[in-house]
């Protein structure tokens, strides 16, 4: 009884209330996880849930058996255990409640860091603003994103911490975090130039340049796993490998032009993504830090933390997407997030003190900011992954379809905000945080329903469904030939869902996709197909599209609707392994919206057997061999029945059926003679 009472003594109504928000966080971003039917961003998920599941399995970051550049360590450790535990599919469920959970407690360091700055009352709306971007959806995800932001609000509070007072311990601690941070996502490096520049800052605003002369054994604590790492890596593989799987990214021809309006926009989407107020604010708070008015050492800490946070991510972030994404990469940016709400929330716990003229300036430059973004070019179904904050503003453009109609809904709405900025009464101090938690809350909606529709859809059409298809028949290990198929996600997709595959083959000469380990094989002139070793594919099960037939017996299968491809199917070979046909440009239904291509092994003596439709083509060219043999005008017949002969001694034969415009067909089929 007294152990209850105690505990009952030291859970205070703050307390109480933050684990309430974390607690109906979860629930919410759980049930919006359970929406999201499957995966939708590839390859990114399939990676990170192949490291995972490699880790746990092997104790080495492997994606589907083959080598991988190094991507992160938290993360892939924090998604595969379950997946690994529990198999796929209720693994898969069981991490979406765990996190769910991780995102939401980021809601715990917001507050504990606001509470230093302002009221109990105030540090929990920062907490509760903390719970609302769209950026949470991330949470039905196998990405980074989910580790990453806490990691970043804990990092930044730590270094805040330090700043305002330099223990050895609170130093360790900023050490700890930053590492952290960089472990879950390698973008958390940039954490260390901005260590370096909230020193130099907080020594100006401190009026004390021995400041960070105290800070030695933190910048030891970062230079000794940063040397270490560096070295490691160049006697791995050379300079580039220093930034992992984001080695492109030190490689690629940047422009300064390009670099500088990437960085311009990006710092406009921080706008977007904190719905305007919380960066005005901490600019007020920051303005009044310079000018020397900011009686606070605490928040001259933040203010420190704040800037250099926010200067160093939109900078790396902006050039990066200048070369890489050529969009807004809203995802790489959601960690300043919470950082502004904890500024926003000491504003407010201040009363909003807005002067006029310095208010002003803090509006204009922002609704400047604002207008500065091309949103055509930006508001794109393209961009919706990695801005979850688009989605809103695509329905607009959807729903209106009129050329100015997304820029008038943000200049308004931006230009209104600035307004308020400067001229809301002091009375009405609430509107500001609730006009951004209902703007964050209903893009948060929005991405949420997108991302669910969309997300379901790959499931339907790239799995027909049937997901775990060949692990449920399958009594072997299997591999899988992709053949350059369009809808290569799809590939990404069989894989996550069917364990037994083991391996993925491409034929010589095919595109490889970026990231994913591939065997290439060489197809022989009678079918078949053999290692770059010259010995052949162990695998007697074999999973591919329907336009490639094999020599062995089906044994499963699914449909795929909307593609190109009309399903997959798992074939028990007869050794040695042959391929017998190849199709490509015929759709399921037999249109040819471009010359279909037969491809046959072993073809000699064969016909092809072909029931062609007119539709809107008046003329079809067919050819063998890359010879034209037959052209075919049409004049009002409802269809034209032909049958090719192979030509003599031929051992491959590539048959091309050439339309002017759209043909149908209802018979193509090679038989041998």
């Amino acid at each position: 009884m007294e152990g209850a009472a105690w505990a009952r003594r030291q859970v205070t109504p703050a307390a109480a209330a933050v684990a309430l928000l974390v607690g109906v966080s979860t629930a919410l971003r759980l049930y919006a996880g359970t929406r999201i039917d499957g995966l939708w961003i590839a390859p990114d998920e399939m990676i990170y849930a192949s490291l995972g599941q490699s880790l746990w399995e092997t104790g080495e970051l492997r994606i589907y058996g083959g080598p991988a550049a190094l991507y992160s360590l938290v993360y892939p450790a924090l998604a595969g255990l379950p997946l690994v535990l529990l198999g796929v599919e209720d693994g898969y469920v069981a991490l979406k409640a765990v996190q769910a959970l991780l995102m939401s407690l980021t809601a715990v360091p917001v507050y504990l860091w606001a509470r230093r700055l302002t009221t109990t009352g105030w540090a929990l709306v920062a907490a509760a603003l903390t719970l609302a971007p769209a950026g949470l959806v991330y949470s039905g995800l196998i990405m980074t994103e989910v580790a990453f932001y806490p990691a970043v609000a804990v990092a930044a509070w730590a270094i805040a911490a330090a700043l305002e007072r330099p223990t050895l311990l609170r130093q360790g601690m900023l050490v700890g975090a930053v590492v952290l941070a960089a472990a879950t996502r390698l973008q958390g490096l940039v954490l260390v130039p901005v260590v370096l520049t909230a020193l130099l800052l907080a020594a100006l605003l401190e009026r004390d340049a021995r400041l960070p002369l105290r800070f030695w054994p933190a910048l030891a604590g970062l230079a000794v796993p940063a040397l270490a790492w560096g070295a490691w890596r160049v006697a791995a593989d050379g300079w580039s490998a220093v930034l992992g799987s984001y080695s492109a990214a030190a490689e690629a021809g940047y422009t300064f032009g390009e670099s500088t309006r990437f960085v311009v926009y990006h710092l406009a989407d921080v706008l977007l993504i904190t719905a305007f107020f919380p960066l005005c604010a901490v600019a007020l708070l920051a303005w009044d830090a310079f000018a020397g008015r900011e009686p606070s050492r605490a928040v001259r800490a933040y203010v420190a933390v704040a800037l250099s946070l926010v200067a160093w991510l939109v900078v790396e972030v902006g050039v990066f997407a200048s070369e890489h994404v050529v969009r807004l990469a809203e995802r790489d940016l959601i960690g300043v997030a919470p950082v502004l709400f904890v500024g926003f929330a000491a504003w407010l716990g201040r009363g909003a003190e807005r002067p006029r003229v310095r208010t002003s300036v803090v509006a204009l430059a922002a609704l400047a900011l604002v207008l500065a973004l091309p949103l055509g070019r930006f508001v794109v179904e393209a961009a919706i992954p990695d801005a979850f904050m688009v989605v809103p503003l695509v329905w607009v453009d959807e729903r209106y379809a009129e050329p100015d109609a997304v820029e008038l809904a943000v200049w308004s709405g931006a230009a209104v905000a600035a307004l308020l900025l400067v001229l809301l009464p002091r009375r009405a101090l609430v509107v500001f945080p609730a006009v951004v938690l209902v703007a964050l809350a209903y893009a948060s909606v929005a991405a949420t329903r997108e991302v669910s529709q969309r997300a379901n859809w790959d499931q339907r059409y790239f799995l027909g469904g049937e997901r775990g298809w060949v692990d449920r028949v399958a009594d072997g290990p299997v591999a899988y030939l992709y053949h350059g198929e369009r809808y290569w996600n799809g590939l990404w997709q069989t894989l996550f869902w069917n364990r037994s595959i083991r391996r993925v083959y491409v034929p010589e000469g095919i595109n490889l996709q970026p990231g994913l380990p591939l065997t290439v094989v060489r197809i022989e002139h009678d079918g078949r197909f053999v290692r770059p070793d010259g010995t052949e594919v162990p695998e007697r099960l074999l999973v591919a599209s329907n336009g490639q037939a094999f020599e062995g017996t089906r044994v499963a299968g699914i449909t795929q609707r909307f593609l190109e491809e009309s399903g997959l199917t798992l074939w028990r070979l007869q050794p040695p392994p042959r391929i017998s046909s190849f199709t490509r440009g015929i759709r399921a239904e037999g249109d040819m919206h471009e010359p279909g291509r037969i491809r046959v092994w072993r073809c000699a003596g064969g016909r092809l057997y072909i029931t062609l439709l007119p539709k809107l083509s008046k003329r079809v060219l067919l050819r063998v061999n890359d010879r034209t043999v037959r052209t075919l005008r049409f004049a009002g017949e409802p269809h034209v029945n032909l049958i090719i002969p192979a030509p003599p001694r031929a051992q491959v034969c590539d048959f091309e059926i050439v339309p002017d415009s759209l043909l149908g067909s209802t018979i193509i089929r090679f038989e041998r003679g």
